[in-house]
Formats: structure tokens, C-alpha cells, sequence
């Protein structure tokens, strides 16, 4: 901006600072902003005699993040371990690690790649707090990509508490936030986002990127908050402390003696569902017809899935169709909700590759409507081992659905059999309480465990 024109910035959401070292004495001049709808506003131009041109200069620029929730963080006790794994997601990422320790002490921080650091193998190391830096900066090691060769994947953090000879250990908590951030501009010749001329700043936090540029054009961050690490083998760790926090393993004992309950009455149901599975012999077959096939047909678990009414079925194949068979059993009821039921049909010839099935019935009974929801007819041919699979998925009634008591079914081809499944009430309830334990997990890996007391207090009525 020396000697030229004045640079326009022009957004919604930012704040900008110059960082010069300016003489004693300088001209200064105000810059009058107008009210309007946006922050919209110049610097103007500034004589050559004031700074010099070839003197550095960093624009200071903090994009916010006002979505970020919770940040997370990792306590390390300097007592028992300070060792930390950081997920380095991405090579192009500046990795900012922000200490916060319980006491005023110093120490050495080790960045190693793949393995644990020591004093002569390292990726990176500092000294904290840091030398002539002020603030929170004193404790904020930004490590660009390539501070860390840019590799990608675990990283380990190893602290060492700088102490006094005699000392063995030292009595302190050291809270670690381990951010990666990226800062970029447009290029507007190359039509793309670029870095050039910007890296992260040390004032970068879970809630602002802090970007410092040598110009000025249009401005992003790219931002990622690293999870924390769950340690499987400090778990028990955590139910010792049973006598502080209850609740917590109260819950968690509770879930999975639920989960066993449950899955008990599940199995025997499903045993039950086997239990009545047999194979029906068609009282309308030909006692002269010797090819068989033997049908498997699932109805629905959805309110209202069984039929009352008399089903028949018609096999229809490349070398012929079969006679209408009625799907009775003299000994149980059939089609009811959520069971299956096999059937023996006879032919007097092969059907060849069968292309369709008919389905239909007499709309008698108490409850003559009958859904097939996720139902599935099975066609095996006894002589050849083929089999055909026909997905329904319509009701067979006169008031609901298409009000249709005859439909013909197409074979099923190998696309149509992916998207279907079947499961077990065992394996619904293993689907239900694995998402369960997965969501709280995640809770902990992206909001921590509370270490406050006052953070554990559950106020119940209110």
C-alpha cells in the first residue's frame, strides 16, 4: 500500500491488524468507516518515508467458526504418563497445539512420526514456554508442514518436564488442544485456492483461524478439530473411579444387562419362527407329476401382514406355466404375520428358468387383506438346485395399497437381491445397541471425559 492505491477489503466477518514496527514519531491518519450493511473500507496510502518498503509486513486476519461446538482436549498427568497420539488428518495442515499447563512450569515437547521420540530421534522440538512471546503464545507450538515432513497419519507428543536435579517426577496436569488448520486465498489466475504468502497464526483457537498474510485478496480456512484418543487400556481405569462418578457405570452396566435380556427373548423368538417353518404338502398336487419345486414365502412384520383368505399361486417360466395351486395347510395357519411357510408343488414337466410368479386370492375371512412388506417368495427347483427370488413389497387387497387382489411378480435379478436383507430379531437388537455404544464414543472422542466435579452434577425435576 505504499505510494499506490488503497486496498478495498470487502466482508461480512473480519477483523484485520498491521503489524509494523513504526518509528516514534509518525504521521498518523484516521480512517473514517461509513455505516452501512457491510464492513466495507479503506486504508489509504502511505508516504515511503515513513516505512520503508522493503520492511515486512503481516496481515493479521481471523476467519470465525461460529458452528464449532465444544472444544475437545486431552489432560495428560505429568505424575504417571505425557505421552500423546495425534491424528495428523491431511500433509498440507499446520498443526497447532495449544498447552495449557496447572502450574507455571517448563518442559520440552518431542514430535515424533510413527514412534515414540527421545532426545536424538525426533520429528520436532521446542521448549515452552517460548522466548520472547507473550500471552497465550507462550504455549501455542504451531508446526507447519514442514516443521513435520509433511507426513500424514499418528503422531506422538512426548512432554519432559524440565526439573530441578534430585526431582523424579513433578505433581502437574497439562491440558493439550491439538487443532489442524489450513489458510488459503483465491487466485484468481490460476482459478484456484493457494497458500502462497500465508500461513496459520499462533492465535488460532477451536472457534477462529488466525491467518497471517503479506497481502490481501479473498480469504478461507480450512479447519478440523483432531478427536481425542480413547485409550482401550486405560479403561479400567475409568471404573475405578466408581465412588466418584456412579452414574456414568451405572448406565453402562445397565445397557448391557438390558441388551443380554433382550437378546434372550429375541433368540427364543426366533427359534420359535424356525420352529414352525415345515414343508406343506399341496393337497391340488398331481399324484402323477414328478418334477418339484418347493416354495418359501415370508410375510410381513408390519400391523395387519396376515390374510384370512385362500392365496393361490401360479409358477410361469420359459417352457411353460404351472396349474394354479391354493396355498392351504390343513394343520396350522399360514401367512401370519412376520412367518414363514414352505410349500411342495408338483409339475409334470420343467418350467424352464422361471420369469415371473402369479399371486392371488379369494379376499375371505375375517381379515382378508395380506401385505408382503419386505416379503420374499423363494422358487427352488429340486431337480436342477436352482433358485429364483421374487420381491413383492404390495399389499393384495381391495382397500389399501393399489386395491388389487392379483399381481404377477418378476424374478428378482442379482442388483434387486443387494438391497435386500433379511435380519434376525438378534441381529436388530446387536444393530441398536452397537449405533448406541458408537454415539458414545464418538461423544468422547469430540467432548472428552469431564474432569470438573461440577461437571458430573445431574439436577433431575428442574
Amino acid at each position: 500500500m505504499l505510494d499506490g492505491d488503497p486496498a478495498i477489503i470487502d466482508s461480512g466477518q473480519i477483523s484485520v491488524y498491521v503489524n509494523r514496527v513504526s518509528p516514534k514519531k509518525m504521521q498518523m491518519q484516521d480512517v473514517n468507516i461509513q455505516k452501512n450493511s457491510s464492513s466495507r473500507f479503506s486504508f489509504p496510502a502511505m508516504p515511503a518515508h515513513i516505512v520503508s518498503p522493503e520492511e515486512p509486513v503481516d496481515v493479521k486476519i481471523f476467519l470465525p467458526r461460529p458452528d464449532v461446538g465444544q472444544e475437545n482436549s486431552t489432560v495428560l498427568d505429568l505424575a504417571n504418563f505425557s505421552t500423546l497420539i495425534i491424528n495428523v488428518p491431511s500433509p498440507d495442515v499446520t498443526l497447532v497445539l495449544k498447552i495449557e499447563p496447572s502450574e507455571n512450569i517448563s518442559f520440552m515437547l518431542f514430535l515424533g512420526f510413527k514412534d515414540y521420540p527421545n532426545d536424538e530421534n525426533y520429528v520436532a522440538k521446542t521448549r515452552m514456554p517460548l522466548e520472547n512471546a507473550i500471552g497465550e503464545e507462550k504455549y501455542t507450538w504451531v508446526l507447519s508442514p514442514k516443521d513435520r515432513t509433511g507426513d500424514v497419519g499418528e503422531h506422538y507428543l512426548v512432554m519432559k518436564p524440565i526439573v530441578e536435579p534430585g526431582i523424579k517426577s513433578m505433581n502437574a496436569t497439562v491440558n493439550v488442544i491439538s487443532i489442524a488448520a489450513q489458510c488459503k486465498y483465491w487466485n484468481e489466475n490460476e482459478s484456484s485456492w493457494s497458500e502462497n504468502g500465508c500461513r496459520v497464526g499462533p492465535l488460532t483457537t477451536t472457534l477462529v483461524t488466525h491467518c497471517l498474510c503479506n497481502h490481501l485478496t479473498f480469504f478461507g480456512s480450512s479447519f478440523f478439530v483432531m478427536p481425542n484418543l480413547v485409550d482401550v487400556s486405560r479403561t479400567a481405569e475409568l471404573f475405578s473411579t466408581f465412588s466418584n462418578n456412579p452414574v456414568v457405570v451405572c448406565f453402562v452396566g445397565s445397557i448391557f444387562a438390558a441388551y443380554v435380556l433382550v437378546v434372550i427373548w429375541a433368540r427364543r423368538k426366533d427359534i420359535q419362527d424356525s420352529a414352525k417353518v415345515k414343508i406343506t404338502v399341496l393337497e391340488d398336487n398331481d399324484p402323477l407329476a414328478e418334477y418339484h419345486y418347493v416354495l418359501n414365502i415370508s410375510t410381513g412384520h408390519r400391523h395387519g401382514a396376515s390374510t384370512s383368505s385362500q392365496v393361490t399361486i401360479t409358477l410361469l417360466g420359459t417352457e411353460g406355466e404351472s396349474e394354479p395351486h391354493h396355498l392351504t395347510d390343513t394343520e396350522k395357519p399360514v401367512f401370519e404375520r412376520g412367518g414363514g411357510d414352505m410349500f411342495l408343488l408338483t409339475t409334470h414337466f420343467s418350467l424352464g428358468d422361471l420369469q415371473s410368479i402369479r399371486l392371488w386370492h379369494d379376499n375371505s375371512g375375517a381379515h382378508p387383506a395380506w401385505y408382503g412388506y419386505v416379503n420374499k417368495v423363494m422358487v427352488q427347483d429340486l431337480e436342477r438346485g436352482q433358485k429364483w427370488h421374487f420381491l413383492c413389497n404390495s399389499w393384495l387387497a381391495v382397500d389399501v395399497g393399489e386395491c388389487a387382489l392379483d399381481k404377477v411378480f418378476p424374478v428378482a435379478t442379482e442388483m434387486d437381491l443387494k438391497r435386500f436383507s433379511t435380519f434376525t430379531r438378534v441381529q436388530r437388537v446387536s444393530c441398536c445397541f452397537s449405533l448406541l455404544l458408537c454415539t458414545m464414543l464418538t461423544s468422547i472422542m469430540f467432548w472428552g471425559i469431564p474432569t470438573d466435579p461440577s461437571e458430573q452434577t445431574m439436577d433431575l425435576g428442574r
